[in-house]
Parts: C-alpha cells; sequence; structure tokens
C-alpha cells in the first residue's frame, strides 16, 4: 500500500494537472514534480497531455 492521502485534478483545455499526496517519497517518470510537506506527506505532481502519457494504451487503441 502506498499510504495516499489525497488526490487532486485540474482539468485544462490542452491537458490534465494533477497531484497525490502520499506517506512516502516515490519516484516515477510520470511525476515531474515533487515536494516535501510534513515528515509523512510528500506531494506529487503530474501533467497529462494524452492517453499515452499513463504508458499504456486504451483497448481502442489495439
Amino acid at each position: 500500500m502506498y499510504g495516499l492521502r489525497f488526490v487532486s485534478l485540474y482539468p485544462h483545455k490542452s491537458h490534465l494537472l494533477g497531484g497525490f499526496v502520499f506517506a512516502r517519497p516515490h519516484s516515477h517518470s510520470l511525476f515531474h514534480k515533487m515536494e516535501n510537506l510534513s515528515a509523512c506527506n510528500h506531494a506529487h505532481y503530474f501533467r497529462l497531455f494524452s492517453e499515452s502519457d499513463l504508458g499504456f494504451h486504451s483497448a481502442v487503441d489495439r
């Protein structure tokens, strides 16, 4: 379990901004920014411009 504390999503015309707050820091290429809020709260921010940014393809693409 990752200890997920909070999720936020902000839709824009060209992309989707989002963030997670985890109990521990996590490294992943999806996150463009990480911020330590406290000893047990770590914010991870991401931007999605297309479905391919998630690293997998939908069943429609196959």
